[in-house]
């Protein structure tokens, strides 16, 4: 299951969320960083970042990282990696 357009969610649709979806868009939700980011298994792209929450997820993650022409660069880090001034504003 994958979810998306979650800006404006709250924390109680984020944890329903990284419970039952194998894919998680966060869109501008600042729920969905705080609850999902931080249980996610892994984590692909920084301004609206997408959070794998199954073994699933993390393959068609990985699948879709086998079909970007260009460089990439993969590395463990706690997550959500977030950096300032990469992010939406306002995160809702």
């Amino acid at each position: 299951m994958l979810a998306v357009h979650t800006t404006g969610i709250s924390e109680a649709e984020a944890t329903a969320l990284a419970k039952s979806c194998d894919l998680v868009r966060s869109c501008a939700s600042k729920a969905v960083r705080d609850v999902v980011g931080k249980i996610a298994r892994q984590q692909m792209g920084i301004s609206i970042p997408v959070f794998a929450q199954t073994d699933e997820g993390k393959r068609l993650l990985l699948n879709r990282a086998l079909h970007f022409a260009g460089p990439q660069v993969m590395h463990r880090a706690d997550l959500p990696l977030a950096p300032e001034g990469k992010q939406p504003e306002p995160l809702i």
